[in-house]
């Protein structure tokens, strides 16, 4: 009778355990990604804090300090891109005044256009003309929405410091912790932690070498090619190849039409060569070679595991894909017995 009571109980206990771990599973999933960067930037940084924690004994001004430096580093050269751009916008913005207005220019293509062509032509430059009034009749709704945007920003960049903080401060109490709930080898766990750092360190220096790439190949086509302002089309190239699934085609696909609408029909064509040559070339063959070589996987499982994680965890799945694939390919390795000779020695 006794043993059938202490079954129920602990059925009882497993239930209620699971429906409270669910549920704030729940809670937590909308910081997931939030929570997932702050985990990448402070296994980035932690050699970082590693050094400073050398002169400095205390946990919380160490790692106080790091998330200072990182943020610097963030926030730099996000100034200087940022005033770059502005300036290169205010450029654009004067040559504009001082050679007639781009409505003026686009109606001038369009009136050069043949028949048919140029009636579809027409409805479109009259769609994004009434697009345009209705957006300034609402703007003061879209500072709101942009008022709005811009406080869930900063509210998202306070948590991610928060977590980059204490995974920093009280990593090694989770670290832990960890340990007690999934016991595992001392090997094995080593393997899995160096698998991870690998991992992180690989794919975060693989998609910014791989932007950086493209944006200076862009750069230089944009150059060649007669593109105004080359430099601040560049910089958004750079930003949007770390943009999921569309990436470089947020900057090509303006300039090069920008190209054909101002009359450079030779300079588009040869831009669109360029950009599929070098430009996609980079991110569709190079990207899941660099990233594969710095995580040891395969570049087609690289490939899909970026695709996978895009599908699956949004933006950030460029990042978490791949590290869980190679987090998956350590347990394997752990499953099969191939590493454990490397870890004993």
């Amino acid at each position: 009778m006794a043993s059938s009571g202490n079954k129920i109980q602990n059925i009882s206990f497993y239930i209620l355990f699971a429906i409270v771990g669910l549920t704030v599973a729940l809670m937590f999933l909308p910081f997931f990604e939030l929570i997932a960067l702050g985990g990448i930037l402070a296994v980035l940084f932690s050699p970082v804090k590693l050094k400073i924690s050398k002169n400095i004994k205390s946990e919380s001004l160490a790692s106080a300090i790091t998330l200072i430096i990182a943020l610097i580093l963030v926030i730099v050269p996000v100034y200087g891109i940022g005033q770059l751009v502005f300036n290169e916008i205010v450029n654009v913005y004067t040559q504009q005044a001082s050679q007639g207005s781009l409505a003026a220019n686009l109606n001038n293509f369009v009136s050069h256009l043949s028949g048919p062509v140029q009636g579809v032509a027409q409805n479109i430059l009259n769609n994004i003309s009434a697009k345009a009034s209705a957006f300034a009749g609402n703007a003061f709704q879209s500072l709101t929405d942009i008022a709005a945007n811009i406080a869930g920003f900063i509210l998202d960049v306070i948590l991610v410091a928060f977590t980059f903080y204490y995974l920093l401060k009280d990593g090694s109490r989770l670290r832990a912790f960890i340990e007690r709930i999934f016991p595992l080898e001392q090997s094995h766990e080593a393997l899995l932690v160096k698998k991870l750092e690998m991992a992180i360190n690989g794919v975060v220096q693989g998609s910014f070498t791989v932007a950086l790439l493209q944006g200076a190949a862009s750069t230089v086509g944009f150059i060649i090619f007669g593109v105004s302002q080359p430099l601040l089309w560049g910089v958004f190239t750079v930003l949007a190849s770390l943009v999921p699934t569309v990436g470089t085609l947020l900057s090509l696909i303006p300039a090069i039409a920008y190209l054909f609408i101002s009359g450079h029909t030779g300079a588009a064509v040869g831009m669109t060569i360029w950009a599929f040559v070098t430009i996609q070339g980079i991110g569709n063959f190079i990207s899941p070679k660099l990233i594969g070589y710095k995580t040891n996987l395969h570049p087609l499982v690289t490939l899909l595991s970026i695709l996978g994680g895009l599908v699956l965890f949004g933006y950030l799945g460029f990042l978490i894909g791949p590290i869980l694939m190679a987090m998956f390919m350590a347990l394997v390795d752990i499953y099969s017995g191939k590493d454990k000779e490397l870890v004993t020695k």
